[in-house]
């Protein structure tokens, strides 16, 4: 993969207020941007105006994102990390996805199944999920890393 590639460390937590989370049998924010190949951020129509810096930083770094970076991310309910490559365009989403998962912004990518023991193995005690709701990695052995673990699953 050639070096203009980046790769940012994206977080997919639910931010859904507890009384609109997911019953049992409904889809995490990560399951459903897992099932649906995207990688998104919420805040949703009405977002607390507060946060409005926080959503417009994450709401950029979304937009800076080209085809074919990759997304470091984290499934929140199992800690198990996997990579993404981002294959489309920006995407506002529409009010029921928003609404129901808590994506209101949103990219189309391929999720790759990483080798998390390989990758915890080598960065054990590194930074690998985002301090932020998004932003860019520039660890190049964390880089070499990920580049290495996509190769194997492609």
């Amino acid at each position: 993969m050639p070096k203009d590639i980046a790769l940012w460390k994206m977080n997919l937590i639910d931010n859904r207020l507890n009384t609109n989370k997911p019953t049992s049998t409904a889809l995490s924010k990560f399951e459903y941007c897992y099932e649906h190949g995207i990688v998104g951020i919420g805040w949703g129509r009405g977002y607390n105006p507060n946060e409005k810096k926080n959503f417009e930083y994450a709401k950029d770094k979304l937009s800076a994102m080209n085809i074919g970076d990759l997304v470091l991310t984290k499934n929140p309910d199992t800690n198990e990390y996997y990579v993404c490559e981002i294959t489309g365009e920006y995407v506002d989403a529409d009010t029921k996805i928003n609404d129901t998962y808590d994506v209101n912004i949103f990219r189309k990518c391929i999720f790759y199944d990483i080798d998390n023991t390989k990758l915890l193995s080598e960065f054990n005690g590194h930074q690998l999920s985002a301090r932020k709701t998004i932003c860019e990695s520039k660890i190049p052995d964390l880089y070499n890393m990920i580049i290495k673990l996509v190769n194997q699953v492609k």
